[in-house]
This record gives C-alpha cells, structure tokens and sequence, in this order.
C-alpha cells in the first residue's frame, strides 16, 4: 500500500483516512492499520477508542437519541474542516459503525436489536456519503460495508 502521494508541489503528502466506527472491535483494528501504514488517521464513534491518542485524531459521533443527531454528517464536516484546516481532502472515508443483532427469530428482543442495527448502519452509510461528498479527493476510496447477517 501507498501510503504517501505526490502533492502538485512535488511534496510527498500523507495519506488521510476517516473511520466511522473507530471504536468498535473491527474499527480499531483497521484505524491501527492504516496508522501503521503512515496514514494520518481521523476517527469517529460514540465512544473514544482504545489507544486513541497514540497517533490518532478523534471526533466524538452523536447518540441516536440526540436532537442534533439530523446534523451528524454537517457536524463532522466542520470538525474535519476545523480541527485540521490543512487537510484539504481525505483519501478514504471508511464506515465500519453499525454492529449486528444476536438472537434467534423467538426471541423478542431481537426484533428492537436489529432495528437498532439497521438504523446505525444505514445511517452511519449516509453520514459516510455525505462527508465523502465534502471531503473526499477525486478518485477517493468510500467504503460502506455494512453489518453481514
């Protein structure tokens, strides 16, 4: 993997990543990669990650139960434009927030689980999207893998 490009100055730039779901089990350890691999890494969840401030830029995502939570892609937007005014665009944006259901088809409390599932990552999706129409560079990567059953 390439982790730095040339700039039209001729200045080789590294890589800038954001990964939605930088808190959960998956989301680590694919912020750990790419911080690994040089990239400055950007993530977002709800909650702070394990390990963030060892490299890592960290923007906290807003509970499903917030009135500002219609803002979510907006609100990431300006921090990505605010904390880090010389990131001019990302190379990726990466959603790996949403989680999965457990429970049998009996169990009743796997019906408000998967609801819940659903809507986190289908709208984790559109916050992704949106952010990537903002933000990300010509030719970027937008990955949006969702929950698998």
């Amino acid at each position: 993997v390439s982790v730095a490009r040339r700039s039209s100055s001729g200045i080789m730039a590294a890589r800038k990543v954001l990964v939605l779901g930088a808190a959960g089990q998956l989301g680590r350890r694919v912020s750990e990669k790419f911080l690994e691999s040089n990239w400055h890494t950007i993530g977002a969840d709800l909650t702070l990650p394990k390990g963030a401030g060892k490299g890592l830029s960290f923007c906290q995502m807003l509970p499903s139960d917030s009135p500002e939570r219609a803002q979510q892609g907006q609100l990431l937007v300006e921090f990505l434009k605010g904390q880090l005014p010389n990131l001019a665009h990302l190379d990726a944006v990466v959603n790996l927030a949403g989680g999965f259901a457990m429970g049998t088809a009996e169990d009743p409390a796997v019906l408000a689980n998967t609801m819940a599932m659903v809507e986190s990552s289908v709208y984790t999706s559109i916050v992704a999207s949106y952010v990537s129409s903002q933000m990300l560079r010509t030719g970027g990567l937008l990955i949006l893998p969702g929950a698998a059953a």
